[in-house]
């Protein structure tokens, strides 16, 4: 289409294999061009700007820097449009420009800065060598960047201004940076992005949305800082989040961890924060996932809760539950065996632990002794195992109150000498008796004398091995077990 060419406001239908190009000077802003699937257009942004396409053919603009204020909003959507962009000596955007659906190739080492208002948002910018793209996260929420160069930059301002903006369509292969000048509640997606926070911008997200970020302070030294609150709550993302991922930097600090609702967590919590629950909140955790970890209550009318589970992993099996520390606002509520598991660890206490259906906690007569271990209130296959290689397992005081629905004691029958005691015992005035008949006492190589039991124990079994084979059938109640 020659130059000084006025298509008006015309139709035209470009049918074929070749390049239609739009001279330097030629007027087709007004025109409507339908495009083939086969058809090119080519031309200068100041020629394109303002065209209607239909069709899926191919829009091919060049010198974008010349055009700073160009309006593609009307290039058919599926078009395979892009356009060439020089920074050198670096672009601003007018407010007015709408780059539609292009695929901005951007070449040079001088900055694009996306005015207020302009539209971006559906536009892909491929940032080859060292250029810098720059622009509100209003402006720029939406936007996407290809791998382009490891020298290129993404620069994101005022994200006080829109805190759902996402940034997850722009490549990791670019250092994006954005910038939060006053505190608020981000509920965005940063994708790759790094956070600077100024001084007292504090920013309140989500733990799925901060972990594996990084966020840091505007360094000036002068003593106000920027602060990430995390909240948790009930969503996928949150539930298993790692917050030790979180990287804070220069002089920016993770302020808080807050608990929102009841909810169980399965990510991990940071050593030396403390976790705050919001009234009411029943939490519940992993001894493991809990270990060194203080959790805090806010004053409220309804204290909130911990309820802690046990199960078949290490973190789990070897914790010591009394380092579990919560404040004078909060309550840790239970202690209970969700798994079948062999216990190393140390048992709270002054908390019960509770063996839920079908599982067996195993442990040593020295972490059991005085401590209180009940079933989960009906009796469906719970078991309590109870080793011991040697008698002096056995030199202990006190006992083990448990309501377990089966009982077992593992001994080593060729070097255990003491003398172990079952008994019915009173509770609240009322004898509980776990059976009926007499007792039923089978004991290798233990010496008939080293056991006794009283009317209520159905059956007692063992061998000559270090494995305890029998299964004291106990109904609910509190059985006693007298280590002596």
């Amino acid at each position: 289409i020659a130059a000084g060419a006025n298509l008006g406001t015309a139709t035209v239908n470009i049918a074929g294999t070749g390049v239609v190009t739009v001279a330097a000077g030629a007027t087709v802003d007004a025109a409507h061009l339908v495009m083939a699937t086969t058809s090119t257009i080519t031309g200068a942004a100041v020629d394109l700007s303002g065209v209607q396409t239909s069709g899926v053919g191919t829009v091919t603009v060049t010198a974008l820097e010349g055009k700073l204020d160009a309006d593609f909003s009307s290039i058919a959507a599926g078009t395979a449009f892009t356009a060439a962009l020089s920074s050198t000596g670096d672009v601003d955007f007018l407010s007015t420009a709408n780059l539609g659906s292009a695929v901005v190739n951007v070449f040079g080492s001088g900055t694009v800065t996306i005015a207020t208002g302009a539209t971006v948002s559906a536009t892909t910018f491929d940032l080859k060598g060292r250029s810098e793209l720059i622009g509100s996260a209003a402006d720029l929420s939406g936007t996407k960047t290809l791998d382009g160069s490891s020298n290129a930059a993404v620069t994101i301002t005022s994200l006080e201004n829109n805190l759902d903006a996402t940034f997850a369509n722009m490549s990791t292969n670019s250092d994006i940076r954005v910038f939060l000048d006053s505190a608020g509640t981000f509920t965005g997606v940063l994708g790759g992005a790094a956070v600077t926070l100024a001084d007292g911008a504090d920013i309140t997200i989500a733990a799925g949305k901060a972990k594996s970020h990084t966020f840091n302070g505007d360094n000036d030294n002068t003593g106000t800082f920027g602060q990430v609150l995390v909240t948790i709550s009930n969503t996928t993302e949150d539930l298993n989040a790692d917050l030790t991922t979180i990287t804070v930097q220069q002089d920016a600090t993770v302020g808080s961890v807050t608990v929102t609702e009841d909810l169980e967590f399965t990510g991990t919590l940071l050593t030396g924060i403390d976790t705050t629950l919001l009234n009411g909140v029943d939490l519940t955790i992993a001894a493991g996932k809990a270990l060194n970890n203080t959790f805090n209550g806010v004053n409220g009318d309804t204290a909130p809760t911990v309820s802690v589970t046990l199960t078949d992993v290490a973190a789990d099996k070897s914790a010591d539950l009394n380092l579990i520390q919560v404040g004078e606002d909060a309550a840790l509520v239970s202690v209970t065996v969700n798994e079948s598991l062999i216990f190393a660890g140390q048992l709270h206490a002054s908390l019960a632990t509770t063996v839920a259906d079908t599982f067996t906690l195993t442990t040593t007569a020295a972490i059991a002794n005085g401590k209180t271990i009940n079933h989960d209130g009906s009796e469906n296959g719970q078991g309590l195992i109870i080793t011991a290689a040697t008698s002096d397992d056995f030199s202990l005081e006190g006992n083990i109150d448990t309501t377990i629905a089966d009982l077992g004691v593992n001994l080593d029958a060729i070097s255990y000498t003491g003398d172990l005691v079952v008994s019915t015992v009173s509770v609240d005035g009322k004898t509980i008796q776990t059976g009926t008949g007499s007792s039923d006492i089978t004991l290798g190589a233990v010496a008939a004398t080293n056991i006794t039991g009283n009317t209520g124990i159905d059956k007692v079994t063992f061998d000559n091995t270090t494995s305890y084979t029998g299964t004291y059938n106990l109904l609910a109640g509190n059985n006693v077990i007298n280590l002596v």
